[in-house]
């Protein structure tokens, strides 16, 4: 309730301070305001010592002064106040960042803003911050005032910088060269087409129906990165990721790609046209990678009636699935489906065909692949209907395999009604064809027929090969 004072006096001062005790009956002395008003715009001014006061007018007047409880919001960080100079992270890595905490004593409903969305946007309801691009932006708590308690609005400074990690080489005299950058790119601020450099971290979850390519001889990492990973884009004419040339991946974190139009692999290595040596694209690194297609396309490879380059897996946790007809590994489906060799030197690798496609090899009707060779790792590879699982699918060729007993384990399953676990799926001999079958150095088959023990070792299903388990890519 406001309280009511009748001055007999001139000017004179009446103090109002922190709500700390009772109200005192000591000659107008207020213990408890923290916004006070009077008629005809005398408005209460803040002291250094924290007290409010205010003048009364002159003559014989009645003023009201309203008090309320302070609500005694503060952002603190750890247990001290946020610095002048506030706190600042890199784009894509909130998850590092410590940010300040809201100290709010009385349990009262605030809302959260940002001053500059696009450096960073904050929940209104939540607080959750999400970094969006370099910039600076004051992130407020704001707590709009009730009966008992008085409006207030505390903030601080954040800054959002791009994340470059650069590559130092001493050069022996007391100076340093910097060879290379990278450069944090966030898939959630896409809204266009987008041609990843040399360098570039991709992160965050991709935003728009958009496509995202590699540059011819660029080295890009996935972290955390996911691309179409439900599959609700379908209409764009391009892979989850597609190659213009030579290019490796580094596999950091948690990483999902898919294709968007059906006949697109989730990811395409690039295909060179007319002569020279054929693009490769390179896989690496420690953390893992969900591949896919969206219909008709490789998990990893090529899509209907597609080319594409040769594959070279050395590291990583790796699951890539095909779509109908298309490999997990390899080739889709149709006559001009073609993939190049395909090169494993490590990694954990799941890979699994659709129908009528190998795990890693070829897809169905016609589609080929070439030289398989496997010299590292954990491989499970299961085909589909009519297929193998390291080799060639129904109606389909792949040249060579050669599995070298520097693997730890490589497990192949064939699909039903598929002649082999690894080698030949089903189909004709015109139009179901394998090269070479090493494995372990012992020939299985020799282009045309069994060799060996192969008509029972390659029958089996599961074929599982266990080697020295030196191969580490």
């Amino acid at each position: 309730m406001p309280l009511k004072m009748k001055n007999k006096k001139q000017e004179t001062r009446y103090t109002m301070k922190s709500f700390a005790k009772q109200i005192l009956l000591i000659t107008m002395m207020i213990f408890g305001a923290t916004s006070a008003w009077a008629q005809s715009q005398y408005t209460p001014q803040k002291q250094p010592n924290g007290t409010w006061t205010f003048k009364m007018p002159n003559g014989n007047r009645l003023v009201e002064v309203e008090y309320k409880q302070p609500c005694e919001l503060a952002w603190i960080l750890g247990d001290n106040p946020v610095p002048q100079e506030g706190v600042s992270g890199y784009v894509g890595f909130e998850d590092h960042v410590t940010f300040p905490t809201l100290s709010n004593p009385h349990g009262l409903t605030v809302t959260y803003s940002s001053t500059n969305t696009n450096a960073a946007s904050i929940d209104a309801n939540t607080g959750v911050i999400t970094f969006v691009a370099a910039g600076t932006t004051t992130i407020k708590a704001a707590f709009a005032g009730n009966n008992d308690y008085a409006p207030d609005t505390v903030s601080y400074t954040l800054t959002v910088v791009d994340f470059y990690t650069l590559t130092l080489v001493a050069n022996g005299n007391g100076t340093v060269t910097v060879e290379g950058a990278q450069r944090i790119v966030n898939l959630a601020l896409l809204t266009s087409d987008y041609i990843a450099k040399d360098g570039d971290i991709l992160t965050g979850t991709l935003g728009a129906n958009v496509k995202i390519s590699i540059a011819d001889s660029a080295t890009v990492t996935l972290h955390n990165a996911s691309i179409n990973a439900d599959g609700a884009w379908t209409t764009g004419n391009y892979a989850g990721l597609t190659c213009l040339g030579d290019a490796t991946i580094v596999l950091s974190g948690e990483n999902t790609v898919k294709g968007f139009n059906q006949i697109y692999p989730g990811i395409h290595p690039a295909k060179r046209q007319g002569q020279g040596t054929e693009y490769t694209l390179t896989i690496q690194g420690n953390g893992s990678l969900n591949a896919s297609s969206n219909g008709y396309g490789a998990g990893i490879g090529s899509g209907f009636y597609l080319l594409c380059g040769n594959i070279v897996i050395t590291g990583g946790d790796i699951t890539a699935t095909g779509g109908s007809q298309a490999a997990g590994i390899g080739s889709g489906s149709g006559g001009s489906a073609l993939c190049g060799a395909i090169n494993i030197t490590g990694g954990n690798i799941t890979a699994t065909g659709g129908s009528e496609a190998a795990g890693i090899g070829s897809g169905s009707n016609y589609a080929s692949c070439g030289i398989i060779s496997i010299t590292g790792g954990n491989i499970n590879a299961t085909g589909g209907l009519y297929a193998s699982g390291i080799g060639s699918g129904n109606s389909a060729s792949c040249d060579s395999i050669t599995i070298s007993d520097d693997v730890t384990q490589v497990t192949a399953i064939k699909g039903s009604s598929s002649l082999n676990s690894i080698g030949r799926g089903a189909g004709s001999d015109m139009n179901c064809i394998c090269g070479t079958v090493t494995i372990g150095g012992t020939v299985y088959w020799d282009n045309n027929d069994y060799a060996g023990t192969g008509s029972t070792y390659l029958t089996q299903s599961p074929l599982t090969y266990t080697g020295n388990g030196t191969g580490t890519g």
